[in-house]
């Protein structure tokens, strides 16, 4: 077994009520929810965009969605190393008893331009959303923070008050996911894998700047 690299979880706060009332000292919240709101506002100002369209999918509905494996494979083919996602792969991960999700689809001119699938949790007694998934096409990598923020408007409207994500640093830059005001927490996963019948170039499999890895899931809390 061996640890390739670490996959820090970054957090965005759209409220902390919850998180301040359960250290019972709920008061001191006011003035960073007003901060907090400010700051959204400001990032709703600057998203809007007229050739910008937003789908909102169970995962039903993603499953059938028409565009899925075309999307899917153009977004492959232009990563190095990432999980091997299929329709079959979705079907098997977003259809675990008791489990529900969002697909959260951008259309750029009506065409799919990027894709997050995320779940409403509770983790720690805070009301969170987890991003579990990120894809944008590089062609559309600029729109990077249109997607962040309608991610950020649909845990607003489900009153979440933390966004949570995990992912390889590399692609924590690349969406800019900083300029839409995720920070780093203290928790940090690894990827470890065991190599069995394959043999990667070791410089490439265990560069971390090749791989594009964004998945977790309430069980990997």
């Amino acid at each position: 077994w061996d640890v390739v690299f670490e996959l820090p979880m970054y957090i965005s706060f759209l409220k902390f009520s919850s998180f301040f009332k359960s250290k019972s000292i709920g008061w001191i919240s006011i003035p960073f929810d007003i901060a907090c709101l400010i700051l959204f506002k400001i990032e709703k100002l600057f998203s809007k965009n007229e050739n910008i369209r937003f789908e909102i999918l169970n995962k039903n509905e993603f499953i059938k969605w028409k565009d899925l494996d075309q999307f899917i494979s153009k977004w492959q083919d232009q990563q190095k190393i990432s999980l091997n996602k299929s329709k079959e792969f979705y079907n098997w991960r977003l259809f675990a008893p008791c489990t529900e999700y969002n697909i959260i689809i951008m259309y750029i001119n009506e065409i799919p331009a990027g894709v997050s699938i995320v779940r409403e949790v509770v983790q720690n007694k805070i009301p969170t959303l987890a991003i579990l998934d990120f894809m944008i096409l590089k062609e559309n990598l600029s729109y990077s923070s249109n997607l962040i923020f309608q991610i950020k408007n649909f845990a607003y409207e489900r009153k979440r008050e933390f966004i949570i994500c995990m992912m390889n640093k590399s692609i924590y830059g690349r969406y800019a996911f900083l300029k839409s005001l995720f920070i780093r927490s203290p928790f940090i996963f690894k990827l470890i894998i065991k190599k069995l019948n394959f043999s990667p170039e070791g410089i490439e499999f265990y560069n971390e700047n090749n791989w594009h890895l964004t998945w977790i899931d309430s069980d990997d809390l």
